[in-house]
C-alpha cells in the first residue's frame, strides 16, 4: 500500500498532462478552423461583388415622346452578379437625374449573365451635343458610355 492507503495500479500509465494540453489544443484548433470555413461561406463581401459588375451598354436613344426630350439607355449585365441600378447622372450639365424623371428603369435589376433592360428618363438634350451618361448600382460602381445627341 502506499502512504495514503491507496494501493496504485501496475500495468496502467495515464497520460501526462503535456499529451493532454497537445491534444486538446489540437482538437480546439480543428474545430474553430471548420467552423470559420463553414461561416465564410455564408458572409458576403460587398467590395468583391461590385469588382465582379459588368455592364455593356447596348444602345442609347435621344427622342421626343409627348413634346417631351427622353434619353432611352440600354444595357445588359454580362457578369456573375445581380446588378440594381441605383442613379443615372449626364454630363454635361452633371445632372443627377431625379426620381421624378424617371420614365422607367428607376431600380432597374439585371440578372447575372445576360440580363438586360431599358432605362428612360426626360432630359432636355440638345441636337448634336456630346453627353456623357453614367449608370451609378446599388454596390457603388460606376459605368459611362458617351453619346451624340442627334442633328
Amino acid at each position: 500500500m502506499s502512504a495514503g492507503g491507496m494501493r496504485l495500479a501496475r500495468g496502467r500509465a495515464g497520460v501526462s498532462p503535456v499529451v493532454s494540453d497537445v491534444m486538446i489544443t489540437a482538437v480546439v484548433v480543428i474545430c474553430m478552423t471548420a467552423l470559420l470555413v463553414w461561416t465564410v461561406g455564408y458572409v458576403r463581401d460587398p467590395a468583391r461583388e461590385a469588382a465582379m459588375e459588368r455592364l455593356a451598354f447596348e444602345d442609347v436613344w435621344f427622342t421626343e415622346e409627348g413634346g417631351q426630350k427622353v434619353v432611352k439607355v440600354y444595357v445588359r449585365n454580362y457578369g456573375p452578379v445581380e446588378i440594381v441600378v441605383d442613379r443615372v447622372s449626364v454630363e454635361p450639365p452633371g445632372v443627377i437625374i431625379s426620381d421624378a424623371d424617371y420614365l422607367e428603369g428607376r431600380g432597374l435589376r439585371l440578372e447575372p449573365s445576360g440580363g438586360h433592360g431599358c432605362i428612360a428618363f426626360k432630359f432636355s438634350w440638345e441636337p448634336g451635343e456630346v453627353y456623357y451618361i453614367k449608370v451609378f448600382t446599388r454596390r457603388g460602381s460606376r459605368f459611362e458610355v458617351m453619346a451624340v445627341a442627334p442633328s
